[in-house]
């Protein structure tokens, strides 16, 4: 009789043990990468427009709720509002991740710290009578501020879809404009649909 009750005993450990080791089961990284709207929205000439583009992020996951993220895009529009005017924009960000993951659905948020590389052209004519053809290129960097979150909706243990991750991403450019260096802030959004992978 004792022997059964040790044995009911340490069976009945083992499977609690087994409770509370699959209840603490998280990805140890997580890699995520999809579509991305950016609406820019500046101090500059152009002021407002939307670009287009993608971006991925790599999490490597502390526990269940904490980890760190690397977030990378670029996002480009070739003809803002209609003129020559070509502007694309890259962004690599760094950071902590806190998420609060469900059976299904998990739901995250991060603020991120990094840079930005902006590149652009234009081109067009200038005179009434006669087109004069000129052309301008300009490419700066600056420092970039993200945070923001999102919703993941697990399919398996290894794949989910998040629907949607909304984003504020701030940037502070200083383009030179005929000759004169202008501060040129950027109080952008960025919208993203991904597909992320679990390990």
């Amino acid at each position: 009789m004792h022997r059964f009750r040790l044995a009911a005993a340490l069976l009945i450990t083992l499977l609690v043990g087994a409770v509370v080791a699959s209840a603490q089961e998280f990805p140890r990284a997580e890699v995520a990468l999809g579509y991305s709207l950016v609406r820019f929205s500046t101090t500059g000439v152009l002021e407002q427009f939307t670009a287009n583009g993608g971006s991925t992020n790599i999490a490597l996951n502390f526990n269940k709720n904490i980890g760190i993220v690397g977030d990378f895009g670029g996002y480009n529009n070739n003809n803002i509002r209609g003129f020559n005017v070509d502007n694309t924009m890259i962004t690599y960000l760094f950071g902590p991740r806190f998420t609060a993951r469900g059976e299904r659905v998990s739901l995250f948020g991060n603020a991120l710290f990094g840079g930005a590389h902006i590149s652009g052209s234009a081109s067009g004519c200038i005179g009434v009578t006669t087109c004069t053809p000129v052309a301008r290129e300009e490419s700066n960097n600056s420092a970039a501020f993200l945070i923001g979150g999102g919703l993941d909706i697990g399919v398996s243990k290894h794949f989910a879809i998040r629907p949607a991750q909304f984003d504020y991403l701030l940037v502070r450019f200083n383009p030179t404009i005929a000759g004169v260096e202008r501060s040129e802030t950027q109080n952008n959004l960025r919208y993203s649909a991904m597909m992320v992978f679990k390990f």
